[in-house]
């Protein structure tokens, strides 16, 4: 334990603040110029300390706070300036949870700060209310800074501690969204517990905050959260960005006023230096011009307005007959962005929305999300059929049977499987994984189950009974997605590293392997007919390969966003791919140009689903919606 008097290069301690993550911190001033520093001491002798020493010269944002100097003895230490103000934790302590305005405010810095590090490739990776500094001036901003950045990259894994550590620990950007989400519900609510259950309104109300979280903070902190990074935002820019919507729709941040119109009506400069003889009799008569011209205008533009109205109505009678909408001055063409309304929106979970699946023959939608439920809705009406609680954690992979079984798995690795030939029953449980279930697929021809997880394994099942099969090993990281062969003997799965796998039952060996993207792969799919795979991919492409040979078919590029989902028509002649964007675009898949694309969820387009016929579509988002469209 350093003690004041202590020298550390230049810095001499004042005061010791205690221990932190295996370092202390203590004030100290440093002798050139005087100031006062705060000095990390590291209990680790073999702490390597110059990559955290450049953060700031990486950094171009003053609100990260400076590095002064960094040294190996007596014990390694590193010396930030000292910010002015009190840190997040002070402030909440003594005054209580900060208003939306204030949450705003103080996040908007914190929240650019992060992104600024994130651009340069860094990460911050010691984010608390102990390390946000506040200084707050009568009549002015307050301004933020952020302490001992690079911090949790220097100290290496540890034992993750909720809320302010990652479960992964300081890995990349997606770890310091985690800390944020938490971060953001401590100033508003004024504490948090070890675990904060979902969804964070609930958490909320037990913790008698004098704040009512809406739902939309619910999927925001949700997001922030996920136990994968894979479902987490990609870093604090895309945070901010959805973060200060939902602040302003809190209904409490005031939005600027226009600036106001100081003079609208310069002529009266001339009027007014006129005899008062002169004004007063020309404004009786300007007066009613005036009536006359506005009378004229109004009529104008209520006659232009039936006509415009009726050419409206008649058009969209016109392509209800045709079963497609017509292309308006000023819409983009079929091929562009639509406007195309969905046959139904169903508000369907408290959570985003992360499997879709259709119910052969029984006019039925089913529905995953990680608010731990699987339901079913009527494709005609959007009325809900069945809710199913399988108490798995938060989960999202789903599977429908030929003869309707459902799958569904989630966080705590197990599979559960339900019966839908009368009421939804349950009838198995398999223990699939150790790591969360990330996807499911059921052989159209085979009683067989495939499963992948989080933890980069693939396994086959065999059904009902649910007994093991295969394990199949080889993805470096996680595996994202399990596509199953109509016959059962094939598997094709996509990971994290970038890759597709086709498997064989028999062996549990990988076919093939093929390089497919740079970026990890969050969809894949395999045609009916066997031949042809789709990859959804977060570089922003969706691809088709043979699934034979492992030849590129096509690329088909979204923009600049990235690609998350994917699905054939049955009869493999169209690919539908969802964007984080929230647009689902439809494709050739032999001419390969754009069908459609469909402005289909204002968040990310989790999951898709054609029916049987191919003409119905069901999309599902990071908004908690199931959407379904038809006349595809």
């Amino acid at each position: 334990m350093a003690n004041a008097g202590d020298r550390f290069g230049e810095f001499t301690i004042t005061a010791s603040n205690g221990m932190s993550r295996g370092c202390e911190v203590a004030d100290a001033v440093q002798e050139s110029t005087q100031k006062r520093v705060r000095l990390v001491i590291f209990e680790r002798a073999d702490i390597e300390l110059q990559e955290a020493a450049r953060i700031r010269s990486r950094v171009a944002d003053t609100r990260v706070l400076d590095v002064l100097g960094a040294g190996a003895a007596p014990l390694p230490w590193i010396a930030y300036e000292h910010p002015a103000g009190q840190t997040l934790a002070e402030i909440v302590a003594t005054t209580g949870p900060l208003s939306v305005l204030s949450a705003h405010e103080l996040f908007t810095q914190v929240c650019e700060a992060l992104a600024a590090m994130h651009r340069s490739g860094l990460v911050h990776g010691a984010l608390s209310p102990n390390t946000i500094w506040i200084e707050r001036s009568a009549g002015e901003p307050s301004k933020v800074k952020l302490g001992d950045a690079g911090l949790g990259s220097v100290l290496g894994p540890a034992r993750p501690t909720a809320p302010w550590t990652a479960p992964e620990n300081a890995r990349d950007a997606r770890s310091d969204v985690f800390v944020l989400g938490n971060l953001v519900f401590f100033a508003l609510v004024g504490r948090i517990g070890a675990h904060v259950p979902f969804p964070a309104s609930a958490s909320a109300r037990a913790a008698q905050a004098p704040i009512a979280l809406p739902p939309a903070f619910d999927s925001w902190f949700a997001r922030c959260t996920e136990e994968s990074p894979a479902f987490r935002f990609s870093d604090a820019a895309e945070a901010r960005a959805s973060l200060l919507l939902v602040l302003e729709d809190m209904g409490r941040v005031a939005r600027p006023e226009p600036p106001p119109i100081v003079d609208p009506h310069p002529y009266r400069s001339f009027t007014a230096a006129l005899p008062t003889e002169a004004r007063s009799s020309r404004r009786p008569r300007r007066l009613v011009g005036a009536a006359l011209l506005i009378a004229l205008l109004v009529t104008v533009a209520g006659f232009l307005t039936f006509i415009l109205l009726a050419r409206r109505r008649h058009e969209d009678e016109r392509s209800a007959e045709r079963g497609a909408r017509v292309t308006r001055p000023g819409e983009a063409s079929p091929a562009g962005r639509t406007g195309m309304r969905p046959a139904l929106t169903i508000p369907a979970h408290m959570s985003a929305v992360f499997g879709v699946a259709l119910l052969p023959d029984r006019n039925m939608a089913v529905s995953t999300s990680f608010d731990d439920s699987v339901k079913g809705w009527n494709l005609d009406t959007g009325a809900q059929t069945f809710v199913l609680s399988p108490s798995f954690g938060k989960g999202g992979a789903l599977a429908v049977s030929a003869d309707g079984l459902i799958a569904a798995g989630g966080a705590s690795g197990k599979v559960k499987l339900w019966s839908t030939t009368d009421a939804p029953k349950l009838v198995g449980e398999i223990a699939a994984h150790a790591g969360q279930v990330s996807g499911l697929a059921i052989a159209a021809d085979a009683p067989v189950l495939f499963s992948c997880s989080l933890g980069g394994d693939v396994r086959a099942w065999r059904l009902p009974a649910g007994d093991p099969i295969r394990a199949m090993v080889g993805h470096t990281g996680r595996v994202m997605s399990v596509a199953a062969s109509a016959d059962g003997e094939r598997a094709v799965s996509s990971g994290e590293d970038g890759t597709v796998r086709v498997w064989s039952l028999a062996t549990g060996e990988a076919l093939r392997i093929i390089r497919a993207h740079e970026r990890p792969i969050s969809s894949v799919r395999l045609a009916n007919d066997g031949q042809t795979i789709a990859t959804a991919s977060d570089d922003g492409t969706a691809k088709l390969f043979h699934a034979d040979s492992g030849a590129l078919l096509r690329t088909f590029s979204i923009g600049s966003t990235e690609a998350w989902s994917v699905a054939f028509t049955p009869s493999g002649r169209t690919v539908a791919v969802g964007a984080k964007d929230g647009t689902v675009t439809l494709y050739s898949v032999f001419g390969g140009e754009r069908l459609r694309r469909i402005e289909a969820h204002p968040s990310g387009v989790i999951a898709l689903a054609f029916d049987a016929s191919g003409s119905v579509l069901v999309s599902g988002g990071g908004d908690r919606v199931v959407r379904v469209w038809k006349n595809l």
